[in-house]
């Protein structure tokens, strides 16, 4: 998710889920946040590492 800008209704039809917002809750019991959070975060990590 960090490398796309696909929307997350497209994730999660891509990886199966017809419902997005069952793929955010499954998403967020097994990460602890939300995919959206998930990519604001690693997307910062990304940066961070690369301004080094």
């Amino acid at each position: 998710m960090k490398n796309t800008d696909f929307d997350i209704t497209d994730i999660a039809t891509f990886t199966g889920y017809n419902d997005a917002s069952y793929f955010t809750q499954i998403f967020r019991k097994s990460c602890g946040m939300t995919p959206s959070e998930y990519r604001i975060l690693e997307r910062k990590k990304e940066k961070q590492n690369s301004d080094i």
